[in-house]
């Protein structure tokens, strides 16, 4: 309910854009322009379209909606990084072997996070990396549901973790 009531008082309080907001002053405002222009490839500016002509925009990229059904698809499964050594442990081992097991998991996933984090801020394209990562976790967590062979299912945790790389290459 709070977030909620945040949301509807900051849609009447924050700015629609940076040449109507007040309190920046007039490089503050060019700086902004510079900002968008550089990110989205144009300015922002509160004459160019309606609410409606954006909503529009929004709702015709297909990766909207790719992005919806992968996000969704993976949400289900998120809670494994919660369970995983216990997740590890249905491949038969001890205790201590299950802790072990998962490191690898995690390192591997620390180098892959370099990597993406890296193209996506060379290419400025997020969405493709997030879109991509989603969708390796959501196969990972098929294969490890599916499969009773011991190296596809230790495989597939590897690629299960790839969510928690989508949210790192959407931030960096």
């Amino acid at each position: 309910m709070i977030t909620i009531g945040v949301s509807l008082i900051a849609a009447f309080v924050l700015p629609d854009y940076p040449s109507t907001t007040r309190w920046l002053s007039e490089e503050e405002k060019a700086y902004a322009q510079w900002r968008l222009i550089d990110d989205a490839g144009e300015a922002d500016e509160a004459q160019s379209s309606s609410i409606l002509t954006g909503v529009k925009l929004a709702f015709s990229d297909y990766r909207l909606y790719l992005f919806i059904l992968l996000q969704h698809s993976s949400i289900l499964s998120q809670t494994f990084q919660y369970f995983f050594p216990s997740i590890v442990k249905t491949l038969g081992y001890g205790s201590i072997q299950t802790l072990l097991i998962t490191a690898p998991v995690w390192i591997g996933t620390f180098l892959v996070s370099l990597l993406v984090t890296w193209t996506s801020a060379r290419t400025g394209d997020r969405s493709i990396h997030i879109i991509c990562l989603m969708l390796v976790s959501f196969i990972g967590n098929v294969i490890v549901t599916s499969s009773t062979k011991l190296p596809a299912r230790f495989f597939a945790m590897f690629l299960m973790v790839c969510l928690r790389l989508s949210y790192l290459s959407f931030f960096c």
